[in-house]
């Protein structure tokens, strides 16, 4: 499987969240980090990427789901 290259963004934005997932005009993974929040985004540091397996557990469950709706549409 070929490795795909994860762009990560830097900003300082009082108005923006800590932490964002969005994906670029290439349909690839963009992370932006909000430095404003470096203080919970430094005690988080060990609990955000543990919530990768949280989250592809949660995207399995709704993958599965529309899967079975589609299945079920198809009959």
């Amino acid at each position: 499987m070929e490795m795909v290259r994860i762009d990560y963004r830097l900003i300082d934005d009082e108005e923006d969240v800590p932490l964002k997932f969005e994906h670029d005009a290439n349909m690839m993974p963009v992370i932006t980090l909000n430095m404003h929040h470096k203080i919970w985004l430094s005690l988080m540091r060990t609990l955000i990427p543990g919530i990768a397996e949280s989250l592809r557990d949660k995207l399995s469950e709704i993958c599965d789901s529309v899967l079975k709706e589609m299945y079920i549409m198809e009959e």
